[in-house]
């Protein structure tokens, strides 16, 4: 049997070959859920707050090194900043 995506252009072309990036950056989304629940929990105590902080700002990075990666990767740059990439 051929393989359907290759040849034809139809739906399965087009997705991507990366999950496991998908499925990391889906973790870090996670994670920065439950830091934004924790900021929210810990607001009083200087040091946990700080420490989140600093998680945060980690996820941060990782979320901008992401969209600069996509934005790399996009065929038309300005469709991905018009649309939903």
């Amino acid at each position: 049997m051929a393989d359907q995506g290759s040849a034809g252009g139809g739906p399965a072309a087009s997705v991507p070959r990366d999950s496991g990036y998908h499925v990391y950056m889906a973790s870090v989304a996670m994670l920065a859920l439950l830091v934004g629940g924790a900021l929210l929990v810990a607001p009083n105590v200087p040091d946990v707050s700080g420490v989140l902080l600093i998680v945060d700002f980690v996820i941060c990075l990782l979320f901008a090194f992401d969209f600069c990666r996509s934005l790399w990767k996009a065929h038309s740059k300005w469709r991905y900043l018009a649309t939903w990439g």
